[in-house]
């Protein structure tokens, strides 16, 4: 007989452990003793798993990480500091790890796998398993789950008696605001813009159940409302298991962004490289609430092309950028994108003129059809004209002016809820590499990756709305080759004859 006490602190820790959801996902801040309740889950299953004829209580239990080093040095150490060797037997050290743990009649193997190890993602594939447990989950590919969801409730056979409570169970510190975690769990927006077979990714199934644990400390802000220090939440979990002071020690010295995702469990963005716009600060730049349109104020509209094509959308206000909302796109074409902005235009911003400035590369023939992006925009009803220079220093001189102004006392951009990868992007994704050279060293120009798109696309409008003219006269007084704006005539011409729009142009 072993005699093995647990005491959650915390009704999310609580609720979480005796729920028979089928996917059980719970995130927290650091050191809220997920992980841990997560290892007593999956024992608690083990223990309801009915005797089968031989009277052997059989389990099977697989355990995921992302990679190999994570794997070894954080899941098994959290495992072990459960069910250490000395009680429950001897944990096999060669790949892939299994720990079979035989306490009276209770049979139960827990098989542990790096997901980025193709040998052990086929295994996983070809498993038969009770319950899985996927540690550190933001960090697990979506299309993974999917798999284990076809794999759980197999072991034992319905002919053995079946499998009591097959779970997916995970849990995660705050993960990006556009990861599929933070949608399903009704943290983030769903993104615009995506395929009907990416859309239903991003759609909580009948079953999956969130479970969001209360931050480590609250955030102090002074009479601007800007975070001055942090105090420590009554409401925090697992607190009477933490030394004295713990989260107030890991608030001292850490980046805004850091202490957003992993004290105050907020979803956020953290990044290796160094950020392309540190001025951004969550807490004054970003909307507390929607933001609605404004009537008769011209709505302008950045746009970046590629196979993973962006637009981004605002007004100025009494001299105050308001980002309204995002577009965004992965693997689709120039003209399926125009179709699909002309539609959402008309849905979501019906009778306001608007402004569509794009990447001045976009005017250039493609050789393979010689059509360029612009043609195949206007061909769509859609009236674009090319931003007035593609200058990246310009862009993003432009951009970081405006974060850094104030209009009556308020920050001059407000960034709203319905932009959460511009609002990823402008919080760290979108960032210099770190090169991997001897010292702090960082590549020249911002990453290409799937935050640059639509963060190109606030630059293209807000230079396309006229921001930024300082720096291009600068441009020219010091010699510089920039792209000027074209006399009204050519820009009348350029911007295509096409029939209006029943959404009315610019």
């Amino acid at each position: 007989m072993i005699d093995l006490r647990y005491e959650p602190d915390g009704k999310v820790l609580r609720d979480f452990l005796v729920s028979e959801a089928r996917l059980c996902s719970i995130q927290g801040p650091w050191g809220s003793g997920k992980s841990t309740a997560s290892c007593y889950k999956l024992l608690m299953n083990a223990l309801g798993q009915p005797p089968g004829k031989d009277g052997i209580r059989r389990r099977r239990t697989y355990v995921g990480r992302n990679t190999f080093d994570e794997l070894k040095r954080t899941t098994v150490k959290t495992w072990l500091g459960v069910f250490p060797e000395q009680t429950f037997g001897r944990f096999t050290w060669s790949k892939p790890f299994e720990h079979r743990i035989r306490i009276g009649d209770l049979d139960w193997e827990v098989v542990f796998l790096a997901l980025d190890d193709e040998q052990d993602r086929r295994k996983l594939l070809s498993a038969e398993i009770s319950d899985f447990w996927g540690n550190e989950a933001r960090e697990l590919a979506r299309g993974i789950l999917d798999d284990v969801d076809g794999r759980i409730d197999r072991y034992p056979s319905v002919a053995q008696g079946g499998c009591f409570r097959p779970q997916i169970i995970l849990d995660t510190n705050a993960p990006s605001e556009d990861h599929w975690m933070a949608v399903m769990s009704g943290q983030s927006l769903m993104p615009e813009g995506l395929g009907e077979d990416t859309r239903r990714q991003f759609v909580r199934p009948e079953g999956w159940k969130f479970f969001i644990q209360p931050a480590g400390m609250l955030e102090i802000r002074d009479d601007k409302g800007q975070v001055s220090g942090y105090e420590p939440n009554p409401l925090a979990e697992n607190a009477k298991w933490l030394a004295p002071g713990y989260y107030k020690n890991l608030t001292n010295g850490k980046s805004l962004s850091w202490i957003r995702v992993n004290v105050l469990n907020k979803p956020g963005q953290l990044s290796s490289g160094k950020s392309v716009w540190p001025e951004y600060r969550d807490e004054v730049h970003a909307a507390k609430g929607p933001l609605a349109p404004a009537v008769g104020v011209v709505l302008h509209v950045g746009m970046d092309f590629g196979r993973s094509p962006a637009a981004v959308f605002g007004q100025q206000v009494f001299g105050r950028w308001l980002i309204l909302g995002e577009l965004c796109a992965e693997n689709m074409g120039t003209r399926a994108f125009a179709r699909l902005l002309k539609n959402y235009l008309a849905q979501s911003f019906p009778g306001l003129d608007f402004a569509i400035h794009g990447d001045p590369a976009g005017e250039h023939m493609a050789e393979a059809d010689d059509i360029s992006p612009f043609l195949m925009v206007r061909a769509e009803g859609l009236r674009i004209l090319p931003a007035p220079t593609n200058d990246i220093s310009v862009r993003l001189n432009a951009v970081r002016e405006i974060l850094s102004q104030l209009v009556d006392g308020r920050p001059r951009i407000l960034v709203g809820p319905a932009a959460p990868m511009l609002k990823a992007a402008m919080g760290g994704g979108y960032r210099y590499r770190r090169l991997h050279v001897s010292g702090e060293r960082y590549s020249e120009v911002p990453e290409k990756d799937r935050f640059s798109h639509v963060a190109d696309a606030l630059q293209y409008l807000l230079v396309g709305a006229g921001e930024g003219r300082a720096l291009l006269n600068q441009g020219r007084q010091a010699g510089k080759v920039v792209t000027a704006p074209p006399p009204p005539s050519v820009m009348k011409r350029r911007a295509g004859f096409a029939p209006r729009p029943r959404i009315r142009g610019w």
